[in-house]
C-alpha cells in the first residue's frame, strides 16, 4: 500500500487505479474491432479442396464480385438521364398521367432502371390486387342477389320465370342498351329491387300491350329473360 510521499512503484496497479487500460489487451467497450465472421471472414484454404473444385470455386467467387460490382455502379449512377419502357403485365395499361407521375417518383428517388422496375412491378401487384378484390365483391353480391331473387315473396318461388320473362318484356319496351350494359356490369340484373321495378311495369301495363322483341335497347344477340337474369342460363 502506498503511503504518502512514497513513490509507487507498481507501475500495473498505477496504472489500473488510474483506469488506464493495458495495451496488450482488448477493450471491451467500444475498443477495437471484433472478430469478423461469416461472409466477411477470411476463408480458410480446405488442404484436401481439389483443382477442378478450387477452379469452381474461384469462378464462382469472381462471378459473384463481378455482379457486385456492376449492382455498386448502377445504384451510384441513379437515375438514367431517361428510364427505358418499363415492362408492365399482359393486358396491363398504366395511364399517361399516371406514368409521368411515377418517373416522377422514380427519379426523384434517384433509382436506376432496375429498381424503378422493381417498384413498378410492387405498384402493379397491388393494383391487381384491388382489381381482383373489387371483382370479386361484385360477383360475390350479384350470386347472393340471385339466391334472394329466386325466393322474392313477390315474384319468386315456382313463377319466377315467368315473372322475370315479363320483368325482361318491359325492359326491351323502355330499356336502352347503355342501360343494359349498366345492369350487366355490375351484376344488377340479378338485384331484386331491379327486377321488381321491370316487374311492376310489366303487370301494371299488362304483357299484351308491350312490345315483344323490338324494344330500343333490345339486343340481337340477347333474349328475354336473358338479359334480366342471365345467370340462370348458358351462354351461347
Amino acid at each position: 500500500m502506498a503511503i504518502a510521499g512514497e513513490t509507487v512503484t507498481d507501475g500495473g496497479a498505477a496504472a489500473s487505479a488510474a483506469g488506464v487500460t493495458d495495451a496488450n489487451k482488448t477493450d471491451i467497450l467500444g475498443g477495437g474491432d471484433a472478430p469478423k465472421e461469416g461472409a466477411d471472414a477470411p476463408k480458410t484454404p480446405d488442404p484436401n479442396e481439389t483443382p477442378e473444385a478450387k477452379t469452381a470455386r474461384e469462378a464462382a467467387e469472381k462471378a459473384a464480385a463481378d455482379k457486385k460490382t456492376k449492382d455498386d455502379a448502377k445504384a451510384a449512377a441513379g437515375a438514367p438521364e431517361k428510364y427505358e419502357a418499363f415492362t408492365l403485365p399482359e393486358g396491363f395499361t398504366l395511364p399517361e398521367a399516371e406514368a409521368k407521375e411515377f418517373d416522377a417518383v422514380a427519379r426523384g428517388l434517384n433509382l436506376p432502371q432496375d429498381k424503378a422496375q422493381q417498384l413498378l412491378d410492387a405498384f402493379v401487384k397491388r393494383e391487381a390486387q384491388k382489381v381482383q378484390g373489387i371483382s370479386d365483391f361484385w360477383n360475390k353480391q350479384s350470386a347472393d342477389w340471385a339466391e334472394a331473387s329466386k325466393t322474392d315473396k313477390e315474384f319468386g318461388g315456382e313463377k319466377f320465370k315467368e315473372n322475370a320473362a315479363l320483368a325482361n318484356k318491359a325492359l326491351d319496351a323502355f330499356g336502352t342498351k347503355e342501360l343494359r350494359a349498366v345492369l350487366s356490369t355490375y351484376g344488377l340484373s340479378n338485384n331484386p329491387e331491379v327486377i321488381r321495378a321491370f316487374y311492376r311495369v310489366g303487370k301494371t301495363i299488362g304483357e299484351d300491350k308491350l312490345v315483344v322483341g323490338g324494344g330500343p335497347g333490345k339486343g340481337a344477340d340477347v333474349s328475354a329473360p336473358e338479359a334480366m337474369y342471365p345467370s340462370m342460363y348458358p351462354k351461347k
